[in-house]
């Protein structure tokens, strides 16, 4: 993400930035919250942010912490994109996010439709970034002195998505 924001800000757009604090990390989650703030307010950037108790949600909803993450951080992006008139929505997705939604879904079974990965575009929704891999992108934000978040629950074999990422991925690599 902190690698899309500076991407645009090397070009001439008007954007904002929203955020999601799921309070899933603490003290981390909040650190990043006021850090991304900081930054934003620094370059005068329209910064939107909103906390949520996904871990209350997800029982209540009696769904998994993830899949109750994505509905509210898709939302809430939509209200603001809405409210503010905001034409795209531009998410920091990866070829690594793609390739693991991609056997993620073969695994739980899928149509033809879900082998295609996240898509480049979907309605208002872009991912610039989609087409580099995770190394690139992090190797660009190290060239850049980029400050960015390693959410640390990634490396964590709780949830499918890591379980793939961590331990499939790497043997398919291989």
């Amino acid at each position: 993400s902190m690698v899309l924001l500076d991407l645009l800000l090397k070009k001439d757009f008007h954007f904002c930035v929203i955020h999601c604090n799921f309070q899933l990390r603490k003290p981390y989650c909040d650190e990043e919250e006021m850090t991304l703030k900081a930054i934003c307010e620094s370059f005068k950037i329209p910064f939107f942010s909103d906390r949520f108790d996904t871990s209350l949600e997800s029982k209540k909803r009696k769904e998994s912490i993830e899949m109750v993450a994505r509905e509210l951080r898709y939302d809430f992006f939509k209200s603001i994109k809405e409210k503010w008139q905001y034409d795209f929505l531009l998410t920091a997705h990866h070829q690594n996010d793609s390739a693991e939604t991609q056997l993620l879904r073969i695994i739980k079974g899928t149509s033809i439709d879900g082998l295609k990965g996240i898509a480049f575009q979907n309605n208002n929704i872009i991912r610039p970034l989609i087409s580099s891999n995770k190394k690139e992108i992090l190797d660009y934000a190290v060239r850049n002195n980029i400050k960015y978040f390693q959410d640390e629950s990634n490396f964590e074999n709780v949830y499918q998505r890591n379980k793939i990422r961590n331990q499939i991925m790497p043997i398919i690599e291989d």
